[in-house]
């Protein structure tokens, strides 16, 4: 692969497999816990270059939050649909829309939901507060308070704001800070799994 290749999508999904265990199926959750684990230990070199792999592999984690994490609720925004919200610019590119195509989350379909400003936000189950809100991270928290909504953003102190997933990069890996009381909060249950691979704040 060239260095400014992008990768594929099947090629993400089966990386680990590929790598350490071929046998495992993409969907079991051994090969799911692996793939978060690989996430977390694979360096990556933040420059102009490498922030659409950062973005990648961000989008996997919002993909497997659905696999790690438990809505209490059957449905609790009252959804068809399994709604996976990005307000503001959207950083993915297309590239969530393709990992989670054909997915589901208890018998329902995964659909990618773009909202343009804070105001706009609709019923999702996750919602992908981007930088560009960074500045109303406030005002999309109340907006979606006790929808059961699992918030994520990338934004510095992100946690310390109310939200429940913060990405952020330490020793140049991609990590994860999680707010427990929060997720709580908004009747949510965050696997052992993941909550042992995490910052909790």
């Amino acid at each position: 692969m060239q260095a400014n290749e992008q990768p594929t999508i099947s090629a993400l999904k089966r990386k680990v497999s590929r790598e350490y265990l071929l046998s495992i199926f993409l969907h079991s959750k051994s090969f799911l816990l692996l793939l978060l684990i690989f996430f977390f230990s694979e360096p990556v070199c933040i420059g102009q270059s490498k922030i659409a792999k950062v973005y990648q592999l961000e989008a996997a984690f919002l993909y497997n939050f659905t696999r790690f994490v438990n809505w209490t609720s059957a449905n609790p925004s009252g959804e068809t649909q399994f709604v996976i919200g990005i307000v503001g610019r959207d950083p993915f590119e297309g590239y969530i829309d393709e990992i989670v195509k054909g997915e589901r989350v208890d018998g329902r379909s995964i659909v990618i939901r773009r909202y343009d400003d804070v105001s706009n936000i609709g019923n999702c189950s996750i919602l992908f507060i981007g930088f560009s809100e960074a500045e109303k991270i406030r005002q999309a928290l109340k907006k979606v308070k006790k929808r059961g909504t699992l918030t994520v953003a990338d934004s510095p102190n992100f946690v310390k704001r109310g939200g429940a997933v913060e990405f952020f990069i330490e020793e140049n890996k991609v990590r994860l800070k999680i707010n427990v009381d929060a997720a709580k909060a908004e009747g949510l249950e965050i696997s052992s799994k993941l909550l042992n691979l995490a910052k909790i704040y």
